[in-house]
């Protein structure tokens, strides 16, 4: 029986955590969950004995489980003595077996990659795959009022970086808000008013999706733009992206993943400069919003809220 849900929350601050913490959230109140909190003298104990053990092998050893959203798998370290049930956030096509090493004692454990489900299903039958989501407390209860022109949020895609900034020379009067580091410092450039700041609250990165008329999304292992060792997945940007009726236009994999959270309905895929010119022109001429209906239906399916009724589902 799960009853409770681990969380860092009292230990990292880091704006990584942010939507681990909103998810987690929104499962305790859908799931009726107390919070398990990991404190700060047991967080730094667990960081310096993972460095010297490298095994972090979770197990399973009572009749109640606790849930907990992983970001990645060095992090198992910080949950090793607890009976968990985790979601896996980040896992690379490189870390297959390493996954497998840490969760053969696990009664079930969720992925949120399709493509590293794929690689273990054949060797481990207590593995199940949930994607990710968009917080509920994200939902607009009116359509938002748009202000900006086009933005690309956080990692840069190369190409869509590049198709739009040859936009921005055929039109100039268009504004276009990319991310930069300056001084290691994140900075969000404005190809309109220089350097704008850094967005770093989650509310704040969220208000600037929330008044973009066209958001420039990709998945990580499109264009390279980061190496995922063989893998590809849709982050929770796209999400964010649709629960603020922003425009989608993107760079992803057509793999099973996208196909399963029907991604196309939502987000063009763009494979050529002359159809990207084509898609924001209309989009940033278009009146009312056009795709109503799709991301309507969207939202609904990709909401924290869903994917905690499909984990219940499975678990009882």
């Amino acid at each position: 029986m799960i009853n409770k849900i681990i969380t860092l929350r009292k230990s990292v601050s880091n704006a990584s955590f942010q939507p681990i913490f909103e998810w987690e959230d929104i499962f305790k109140e859908k799931l009726k969950l107390q919070y398990l909190y990991i404190n700060k003298p047991e967080y730094l104990f667990n960081k310096i004995k993972g460095k010297l053990l490298h095994n972090n092998v979770l197990k399973n050893c009572e009749n109640e489980k606790s849930i907990a959203f992983i970001i990645d798998l060095p992090s198992c370290k910080y949950y090793e003595n607890k009976d968990v049930a985790p979601i896996f956030c980040d896992v690379w096509g490189n870390q297959s077996r390493e996954l497998l090493s840490k969760t053969y004692k696990l009664d079930f454990f969720f992925v949120t990659s399709i493509d590293i489900y794929n690689l273990i299903k054949e060797e481990r039958d207590n593995i199940f795959y949930i994607p990710l989501s968009v917080s509920d407390k994200w939902i607009n209860k009116s359509f938002p009022e748009k202000s900006i022109d086009v933005v690309q949020a956080g990692r840069k895609n190369p190409v869509l970086h590049e198709y739009m900034l040859r936009f921005v020379m055929k039109y100039p009067m268009t504004e276009y808000i990319y991310q930069q580091y300056k001084n290691k410092q994140i900075h969000y450039i404005s190809t309109q008013r220089g350097d704008i700041g850094n967005f770093g609250t989650r509310e704040k990165f969220m208000e600037l999706l929330k008044h973009s008329k066209i958001s420039l999304v990709s998945s990580p292992g499109a264009d390279n733009s980061r190496n995922t060792f063989g893998i590809d997945f849709i982050t929770p940007r796209f999400f964010e992206s649709a629960v603020n009726y922003t425009y989608m236009l993107g760079r992803y994999t057509n793999n099973e993943e996208s196909q399963f959270l029907n991604i196309s309905s939502v987000c063009d895929n763009v494979s050529s400069y002359l159809q990207f010119e084509t898609l924001i022109q209309n989009y940033l001429e278009s009146n009312i919003f056009l795709k109503t209906k799709e991301y309507d239906t969207f939202i609904e399916n990709n909401l924290t809220s869903t994917r905690a009724n499909t984990i219940n589902e499975i678990i009882i």
